[in-house]
């Protein structure tokens, strides 16, 4: 329990877990975020599963690793998602202080979700997911895509680093492709009703 304007509350360690398919400004509101509930003053990590697949298997890696029916990047790709539940797990039991942990990662399939819901509920952490979805048009989504990598570069991140603009557009609108027909956003139907979560739509610029 916390002190607060005289009154007492309780305080539940909790996960927000990013979902959302790629080029969906998940990171950027995932470290925003986390900079914001430090600055309020609530211990905060965040995680991202790109980063730990970056540092694991490289920078370089083309659409094909993200397609669901390869079954060796898969197994790839569920190792690193999983270590990024570990990492969590270990900061919020690890402090005391630790409060609130938050997960950059796609998170697209309800089975995905589900595992991340029971890993936390196990020890007692709540998880609200937090999806960040566009109405873009096809248009759209190809200027979401330009703005994104180079949203990455001007971070210095060595994705696409070496690839043209046109090339590394190709590949990561792929790589979205991949993702698409196994999405399945928020909804109380899907993850049940008493499933916290918040839906952030874009369109054309604004969030609602």
């Amino acid at each position: 329990e916390r002190a607060c304007s005289s009154q007492r509350y309780t305080v539940i360690k909790t996960v927000i877990a990013l979902v959302g398919l790629p080029a969906r400004n998940k990171t950027f509101i995932a470290r925003n975020l986390a900079h914001f509930l430090r600055w309020i003053g609530f211990p905060t990590q965040a995680v991202s599963v790109a980063q730990l697949r970056r540092e694991q298997f490289g920078c370089n890696l083309r659409a094909d690793f993200f397609d669901p029916h390869n079954a060796e990047s898969l197994a790839k790709r569920t190792l690193v998602a999983d270590r990024a539940l570990q990492l969590l797990l270990e900061w919020l039991e690890g402090r005391e202080e630790a409060l609130v942990g938050i997960l950059d990662a796609s998170n697209t399939t309800l089975g995905r979700r589900r595992k991340i819901v029971s890993t936390f509920a196990a020890k007692g952490i709540r998880v609200l997911f937090l999806e960040c979805a566009s109405a873009a048009s096809s248009d759209s989504e190809a200027t979401m895509i330009r703005e994104h990598l180079a949203q990455l570069r001007l971070a210095g991140g060595s994705e696409y680093g070496d690839w043209s603009v046109e090339e590394a557009c190709l590949d990561f609108q792929r790589r979205i492709d991949y993702y698409r027909p196994d999405y399945v956003p928020l909804s109380r139907e899907t993850d049940g009703a008493n499933q916290p979560f918040i839906r952030l739509i874009e369109t054309s610029g604004d969030i609602r």
